[in-house]
């Protein structure tokens, strides 16, 4: 008789812990700025903030105004995409990425190189 005293409140307490009665987390881990669903990439990087900064800062002097070296200009967004080193949606295929390398150096910082293949892939948006 005691078993069965003992028994009943664990069993009513499993049966109300059911799937229906969890609480769902949906906010992102910390360090993740997605405002998407996919929380284990970070794929808000934006052309303004995070893409053109680097390219002006270390290509500009070759690759902007009236300098247009190789038929690249990264002085503004169309100029870039006019050029053909991007493939939108696809890093692995744009010359901007895959060249990686410039003069025997590296063109950009790794994090500055990620930012703008994920931009790349993220379609290589005007934003």
């Amino acid at each position: 008789m005691r078993f069965w005293l003992l028994a009943l409140p664990l069993m009513f307490a499993v049966t109300a812990c059911g799937e229906e009665d969890i609480i769902k987390d949906d906010t992102a881990p910390e360090g993740d700025t997605d405002t998407d669903t996919d929380t284990d990439t970070d794929t808000d990087v934006s052309f303004a903030a995070d893409v053109h900064p680097p390219l002006i800062d270390n290509c500009e002097r070759c690759h902007g105004g009236m300098s247009t070296e190789a038929g690249l200009s990264v002085s503004t967004y169309g100029a870039i995409m006019g050029s053909g080193y991007v493939v939108a949606g696809d890093s692995a295929a744009s010359a901007l990425i895959t060249v990686g390398s410039h003069h025997g150096s590296p063109w950009f910082e790794a994090a500055d190189e990620a930012n703008i293949a994920a931009w790349i892939d993220a379609g290589a948006l005007e934003n």
